[in-house]
């Protein structure tokens, strides 16, 4: 990966890691995920952080919730997925960019 690649893919997970804070505090913000019946803002949030950070949808569907209630895992998954996620998404548009469409980038 050259230099230009890496500042990219820094760039895609600063901003991958804000949105994740974001939606995570704005979920906490409207109370707890344990409301009967979930007010529908709430369930949006959370469903957005869950697309953003699947490792804790991922957690939660494994049973472990010991380690995602402790909020250790929550906020340890954050800034390995964001990484992650950078580098996969800026490896596959680089590859993309390979095959030209009609002569044109795809990004």
């Amino acid at each position: 990966m050259d230099a230009m690649l890496k500042r990219r893919m820094w760039k895609v997970a600063i901003a991958h890691f804000a949105l994740s804070i974001f939606f995570l505090w704005k979920a906490i913000h409207f109370g707890d995920v344990f409301f009967e019946p979930v007010p529908p803002v709430l369930k949006t949030y959370w469903e957005v952080y869950y697309f953003l950070q699947p490792l804790l949808w991922i957690g939660l569907k494994l049973k472990l919730t010991a380690l995602v209630e402790t909020g250790v895992f929550i906020f340890c998954s954050i800034p390995v997925w964001s990484i992650c996620f950078g580098w996969i998404l800026v490896k596959f548009a680089n590859w993309l960019n390979h095959f030209p469409i009609l002569g044109k980038r795809v990004f």
